[in-house]
């Protein structure tokens, strides 16, 4: 008989941030208590130090600038946004959410105060799981930490006037169908109520954003790695309900374009374009899932290199790095599978290989709209497309962590947890840091420009405003990208920024006409004030040479 190697989990070794006490400790309850609250207050007091930026700073994002002081109607907005985007109810969120605003900045910052207490409480359900599954607090803590401080969700903290009615509620829609399916508390819930609770959870999660939809394939991702054997067919089950749910979403989006379509409108630009590159191109799409080079931005780990400042664009070096901590996923992925399946029977090896396989299609689930961004070319994505395929690839590499952990004592060493934490820290310091250097203080310097300009004006004796719109808008700093690093971007044509300014300057907006011009006209009436975001844009280039060539 052939002799067969079996790994056993070990006991985890008490960490700096472990909280379990042993079964003879004699201390009192009212101690114990605090102590396994420590690492989750822990872990949202240093997101608030990363993060508070974001709801202290007056500023707007793209969208953020177009649509501030709206008042639409919640009836059109529920239809529209179903015909255009495909999430009717996105259309009432941010109507809603913009309706509660107006031109108030202090309610713009409890909006964005309220979006970063529910990411916080996002983080907290992610650290309590991965806690109860690993039974090591401080690897948790890190792992989530790390998690959160990845340029997706800085992304979602810094566009969360916006960004509020997308994430939250799909996200959250997401996560109660994971709990409802996977708790023991349900467990007293009929099997079929339960699957219909779930999909009715993850349609819901699609009519609100369909990005963040199956976000709770990020805690099914550790849980199928981790408990395979024992809940293989609920994990199937699962997998199960949120592909038709895909898949029924995806058809009613298609017949709602086709009725749009059919009374002369279009659909959101994005949505059309993947519509219409899987029905002529099928094949190609396929191939660019496959293509490892359509992923290459949710490796973009560390956007910004702390503790270098004014950091010009990396370009391809950015890319290069990306490539490599990729291919080091992969390399961590495949080596933690050869782990487990050495020395196992043939049954054993065949249901390792179904659990990495389900694995895998908890990251499809996110790759499938990162491929919608972009169905037939490879580029660089928004923060928001990526983050559920960063959540199930981070979580798929700590499961890999620990399996090798128990297999190579070394990993398990002071020396491996002080490196982990100070990477975990380097990237957390340069989250903070590419929040406030390429969101922050950029939008607010872009709203800060704009008050000069009226306010060395006589507001009252002037009628119009005469925007003159830049000739030029490349990255000048790192973090760079479709949100971050410009100068300014194509919102500044839009009014909603200017409304915003002439009612906190105390001046009616509607009493002003704005007008937007690409370049600057020979005639400018007595009556008009002029921002020139060409002027803006040369100052802050001049600005970056100076700093970089003192």
């Amino acid at each position: 008989m052939r002799a067969r190697t079996e790994f056993i989990p070990a006991t985890p070794e008490t960490a700096m941030l472990e909280t379990r006490s042993p079964v003879n400790d004699q201390a009192p309850r009212g101690m114990v208590f605090p102590g396994r609250l420590f690492p989750g207050i822990a872990l949202v007091g240093i997101l608030y130090l990363m993060y508070s930026p974001a709801f202290l700073a007056d500023y707007l994002m793209n969208d953020e600038w177009g649509n501030i002081g709206s008042r639409d109607c919640l009836r059109e907005a529920f239809r529209s946004a179903f015909f255009v985007w495909g999430r009717s109810l996105f259309g009432v969120y941010s109507t809603l959410v913009y309706r509660f605003v107006g031109y108030d900045p202090f309610r713009i910052q409890v909006v964005r105060f309220l979006n970063f207490a529910s990411f916080a409480a996002i983080a907290i359900f992610l650290f309590t799981f991965l806690r109860k599954k690993t039974q090591n607090a401080l690897f948790s803590f890190l792992i989530v930490l790390f998690l959160f401080s990845q340029p997706s969700f800085q992304g979602g903290m810094a566009y969360s006037l916006q960004m509020i009615s997308n994430t939250q509620p799909a996200i959250w829609l997401s996560l109660l169908a994971f709990c409802i399916y996977f708790s023991s508390r349900c467990e007293r819930i009929g099997p079929r109520l339960r699957i219909a609770t779930v999909f009715l959870c993850l349609a819901l999660a699609m009519q609100s954003t369909q990005t963040y939809a199956f976000f709770s394939m990020v805690p099914l991702s550790y849980l199928t790695l981790c408990d395979w054997n024992k809940q293989r067919r609920k994990i199937i089950e699962f997998l199960a309900v949120a592909s038709v749910v895909f898949l029924v979403s995806t058809l009613a989006y298609k017949a709602g374009l086709h009725y749009w379509h059919t009374h002369g409108k279009h659909g959101y630009a994005l949505g059309e374009e993947g519509v219409r590159a899987l029905g002529k191109h099928p094949i190609r799409v396929f191939v660019q899932a496959l293509n490892p080079a359509t992923y290459w931005n949710a490796f973009e780990v560390w956007n910004y290199p702390f503790p270098f400042h004014s950091t010009h664009p990396l370009g391809t070096i950015k890319v290069a790095a990306a490539y490599c901590v990729m291919t080091a996923w992969a390399i961590l992925i495949c080596w933690a599978l050869r782990t487990e399946i050495q020395g196992c029977t043939s049954e054993e090896r065949r249901e390792t290989l179904y659990k990495w396989f389900a694995m895998l299609v908890c990251l499809a689930f996110g790759a499938l709209f990162v491929v919608a961004d972009s169905p037939l070319t490879s580029r660089e994505h928004r923060p928001h497309v990526v983050i559920t395929f960063v959540g199930v690839a981070i979580f798929a590499a700590a499961y890999s962590c620990r399996t090798l952990a128990l297999k190579y004592p070394s990993l398990r060493s002071t020396i491996s947890q002080a490196v982990g934490i100070c990477v975990v820290a380097m990237i957390a310091f340069g989250a903070q840091a590419g929040l406030v250097r390429g969101y922050v203080n950029n939008r607010a310097e872009q709203l800060n420009f704009v008050r000069t300009e009226l306010m060395r004006a006589e507001l009252p004796a002037y009628r119009t405003i005469l925007v003159i719109l830049p000739q030029q808008n490349d990255c000048i700093t790192e973090p760079c990208g479709p949100w971050a690093g410009h100068a300014v971007q194509d919102h500044v044509a839009l009014p909603g920024g200017y409304h915003y300014v002439l009612a906190a300057l105390g001046t009616a907006p509607e009493s002003k006409t704005i007008t937007i011009v690409p370049q600057r006209p020979d005639i400018i009436d007595r009556d008009t004030v002029v921002i020139d975001w060409q002027r803006y844009i040369s100052s802050h280039y001049g600005q970056m040479r100076s700093r970089n060539h003192p």
